[in-house]
């Protein structure tokens, strides 16, 4: 999400995690939970993959740790076991 919240620790983020100018802007996923709340579900998922990444995680958390770390860089997933 682009957002100010950690603008105090950016230079301490893995880069995945800083946002930049491919990151969503927090509007998206606002319209996606007012979206949720009117239609009464109860997942939120934004981007899509990261329910993806759920489905994969319970089948296999080292397969979704591997997708992660293919998607996002070593330190998306730094579990190493």
């Amino acid at each position: 999400m682009a957002t100010h919240l950690h603008d105090h620790e950016k230079e301490t983020l893995p880069g995945w995690y800083r946002g930049g100018d491919r990151a969503p802007p927090p509007t998206e996923l606002a319209q996606q939970i007012l979206s949720a709340v009117q239609r009464d579900r109860r997942h939120v998922h934004h981007p899509p993959i990261v329910r993806l990444l759920g489905a994969v995680h319970g089948v296999s958390p080292r397969v979704a740790d591997l997708l992660l770390r293919r998607l996002r860089g070593a330190s998306a997933a730094p579990r190493a076991d």
